[in-house]
């Protein structure tokens, strides 16, 4: 296996090593009775590739690149699950309008509530 080969190959070992489970679905976070989840799009773009030129010595490179984009927001309360999907929209504004709901729920919840 030529250098470019062997450079993409150890690119593709340390990504395998990078994407794990949490970076798709994200920790629960636990308010009163409400658990959010939190979902991620995950997007990997890998390059390589090398020449050789008479008046040069050989060239070669290689690239690896990973977008995490908010997706959806799972919200499970007294054990109904909803879906808020963020897909093309403004995700700030999204969360935004779901925190009065959130808080509403929270301020309900007995004394002592795990907040």
């Amino acid at each position: 296996m030529d250098a470019v080969g062997k450079s993409f190959e150890a690119i593709l070992h340390c990504l395998e090593n990078f994407i794990r489970e949490e970076t798709v679905v994200g920790k629960p976070i636990s308010l009163g009775q409400t658990t959010i989840i939190p979902v991620f799009r995950v997007t990997l773009g890998l390059g390589a590739g090398g020449g050789n030129s008479h008046s040069m010595s050989s060239q070669k490179g290689t690239g690896a690149g990973a977008s995490i984009v908010p997706h959806a927001v799972i919200s499970v309360t007294n054990g109904e699950t909803t879906v808020h999907s963020l897909a093309g929209k403004n995700s700030l504004q999204t969360i935004t309008e779901m925190l009065p709901e959130i808080i509403s729920q929270a301020k309900n919840q007995p004394a002592g509530g795990n907040i």
